[in-house]
């Protein structure tokens, strides 16, 4: 092989550099006026993969998102440490999917190197270590990751919620709603937010419905969505990656498949009964009946709903309206009207109007017992002989005196010439007045009389 002789100036020190090919002990001649040889051990100075090692905490497990560090040694055939770097070292490390992990490798220059990477996924991870293209000693490595201390993981995270259960209803701006719940490797539940949940839900007819989730800081993040279709939802739950995103586990029973029911829709319930029809009068009760119904127009066999019903009468001055749920899908709504004229009727379901409404119902006034009267009071009168015997002649009318508040109330006669006479008499007293009649037939009472009435 060839070689350079240099000569330090002014010492008698001679440098020899040459480039060995392998290792082993290699002779090297100098020619001066004499010849002699020098034995140089080579081997001391290259490093022997099969002896070289690799250690530290990143060769022996790790977490999530954490640094993952060990050391490389260059060592000879005989196992010593090389004490100076320039080698050939090569890391790579690849993940439970068989993605490639990036290792750095930093030479130190004293034969150690130190190699970093950080694992973004659990599982076992498999690192090789070569010099040149050779493993060096125990590679390649199996290193066991674990999930992350600070934040979720899928497997002990999970939900719960109406949204979630059987029997969930399709409605018109009532969505569903349910809670997922962070907790940590360690099954503690999370205080904090900032874990990358997400949900994807699938309808009967395979369309996706659009969710909302809004993370609470607190460690529970609330889920709306609107099922439009009943029948079979499928609802994932997963959680993603924080570095890659593309990649994600499902939480605690997830998928999950939901049965939704057809709900009600406030557009297709109707209200039927008298309370809805105009003539109803100002003194009585008036009465009509919700029925809630699909968006069909099937009947809802099941209570329950947050039906508000209201009524206002011609000032815009609300009348208190009474609703009972009859548990099998009506409603019963009663409500007194207390003046006449046109009266707006409203029935709303989650701030949306029922099927025609609001309607004006036309209230007429009704008679009021409180404030009618008897206005003009009358009587007959049958005059008999004293077998008891019909009298058929008139002329001969008993003399009736009818009194009130120690007043002589005017009497009205009328001779019906057959033996009858009809009095009449105006009520012209307060009301609540005694009145006493006092019919005589020459100087004699009539039978049952006098008569006290009170008007």
């Amino acid at each position: 092989m060839k070689s350079r002789v240099h000569y330090l100036k002014n010492t008698l020190i001679i440098k020899i550099n040459f480039t060995p090919a392998q290792d082993g002990t290699h002779k090297v001649t100098l020619t001066f006026q004499v010849k002699a040889t020098i034995d140089i051990n080579i081997g001391a100075m290259v490093p022997d993969p099969i002896q070289c090692i690799a250690h530290g905490p990143g060769l022996k497990g790790g977490e999530q998102f954490k640094d993952a560090v060990f050391t490389i040694e260059a060592r000879n055939k005989n196992g010593v440490r090389v004490p100076f770097g320039g080698h050939k070292f090569t890391a790579h490390c690849r993940n439970p999917f068989g993605d490639d992990v990036p290792v750095d490798v930093v030479d130190l220059g004293d034969g150690t190197y130190k190699a970093v990477y950080v694992p973004i996924v659990p599982g076992d991870h498999v690192v090789e270590v070569k010099l040149e293209s050779t493993h060096i000693k125990d590679s390649p490595f199996t290193v066991p990751i674990d999930w992350a201390s600070e934040w979720a993981v899928p497997h002990n995270s999970y939900a719960k919620g109406p949204g979630l259960e059987d029997g969930n209803r399709t409605r018109q701006n009532k969505p569903s709603f349910f809670t997922i719940f962070a907790v940590d490797k360690h099954g503690k539940r999370r205080t904090t937010g900032g874990d990358l949940f997400d949900v994807t839900i699938e309808d009967p007819l395979f369309d996706q419905i659009t969710p909302t989730i809004v993370d609470k800081g607190d460690g529970t993040y609330d889920v709306t969505y609107q099922a439009k279709e009943p029948g079979i939802n499928q609802i994932s739950i997963i959680l993603r990656n924080r570095q890659e995103p593309l990649t994600f586990d499902h939480i605690t029973d997830s998928p999950k498949a939901v049965n939704v029911l057809l709900g009600t829709d406030p557009s297709q319930c109707t209200a039927t009964g008298p309370g809805l029809k105009d003539g109803i009068q100002d003194t009585d009760p008036a009465e009509f009946t919700v029925q809630a119904r699909d968006r069909n127009g099937n009947p809802i066999k099941y209570g329950g709903e947050p039906f508000i019903a209201t009524v206002h009468d011609p000032d815009g001055q609300s009348i208190p309206a009474d609703m009972k749920d009859n548990g099998d899908g009506t409603y019963d709504v009663v409500f007194n009207p207390d003046v006449d004229g046109p009266h707006t009727i409203d029935v709303q379901l989650d701030d949306t109007h029922i099927k025609d409404m609001p309607k004006i119902v036309n209230v007429v006034p009704g008679a009021w017992a409180g404030t009618s009267k008897v206005e003009i009071v009358s009587f007959l009168c049958q005059t008999k002989d004293k077998r008891g015997k019909n009298l058929t002649v008139g002329g001969q009318a008993p003399k009736t005196v009818v009194t009130a508040n120690n007043k002589n109330i005017p009497v009205k006669l009328a001779d019906h010439n057959n033996g009858t006479y009809t009095y009449e008499y105006l009520n012209s007293e307060p009301v609540g007045s005694n009145y006493v009649i006092l019919s005589t037939i020459k100087g004699q009472n009539l039978f049952g009389t006098p008569i006290n009435l009170k008007i």
